[in-house]
């Protein structure tokens, strides 16, 4: 008996995978148009409310009842106020011009302007001879001013933002131009990314984050294959709901140690393979 109820749901199981393909076609699978049987074309008017294997679930679509909302509210002091008043009647036509506001409603509108002409600040490297010794003293420039012409701090932190979010190069110039008005080459743009990287490992951000790895009582830890320095290495993964710690080295068993950095002996690490630590 348990043999033939086997046997029974396998091949009830495969009569509904049959039905299900039986009626996909290009409307509602990844089929290409011309895979659709010719004594089967639907009208171009016509639609096919099967357009999806999924269950319909017991949630309506849109917004849930009790979930939060948000609206976009009028402020007390706008930068820019417009009066709009009737410079004619509605009913006879008589001019308005000089008559009193009786009432108004207010509407405001948040945009954007367009992006603002760059700023270039000069600096004056100035020399100066002493009377009493004769030496010529030379003032000090700013830390973040040492070529002739560059780009400043500004500049560099709102790129990094770019490439730090997985923009491509040259998408990141045009970004660049358009929401800040400077125009930066692709090669500038692209030593970038090894310019922040710099900046971050000695800036002791990243022992931060490890220490505080290290005191989380779970830890998730995962690696995949990537390309850089120009062969293969690993990226690994280290984080929790606060704190995500990445990571590249090759495959032993000390590089993953050290960049996944485990947890303490009373905490515990997870993957998505096998527990790294208990």
């Amino acid at each position: 008996m348990e043999v033939l109820q086997g046997q029974q749901q396998a091949l009830s199981r495969r009569v509904g995978e049959l039905e299900r393909k039986a009626w996909m076609d290009s409307s509602n699978s990844g089929k290409p148009p011309s895979s659709d049987p010719v004594w089967d074309k639907k009208s171009a008017g016509k639609k096919d409310t099967r357009r999806s294997l999924r269950e319909r679930g017991a949630r309506s679509p849109g917004k849930q009842p009790g979930a939060g909302s948000s609206t976009l509210k009028l402020v007390d002091d706008p930068d820019e106020t417009i009066w709009c008043p009737p410079l004619s009647c509605e009913g006879c036509g008589g001019d308005l011009s000089g008559e009193p506001v009786t009432a108004e409603r207010r509407h405001q509108v948040t945009d954007i302007e367009p992006a603002p002409a760059p700023v270039v600040s000069e600096y004056r490297a100035q020399a100066k001879c002493c009377p009493g010794c004769g030496a010529t003293s030379v003032g000090e420039l700013p830390g973040h001013v040492k070529a002739r012409a560059s780009y400043g701090p500004e500049t560099h932190a709102q790129a990094a933002n770019l490439i730090a979010h997985h923009v491509p190069v040259f998408r990141s110039t045009t970004l660049l131009a358009q929401l800040a008005g400077i125009r930066v080459s692709s090669g500038w743009m692209a030593g970038l990314r090894g310019k922040a990287a710099a900046l971050v490992a000695f800036s002791g951000f990243m022992d931060h984050v490890a220490a505080l790895l290290k005191t989380a009582e779970a830890v998730h830890v995962d690696e995949t294959p990537a390309r850089a320095a120009g062969g293969t290495r690993y990226v690994y993964l280290a984080c929790t709901r606060y704190v995500t710690r990445l990571h590249t080295g090759d495959r032993s068993a000390e590089a993953t140690r050290e960049a996944c950095c485990p947890a303490t002996p009373a905490s515990s690490s997870a993957t998505d393979t096998r527990a790294m630590s208990t």
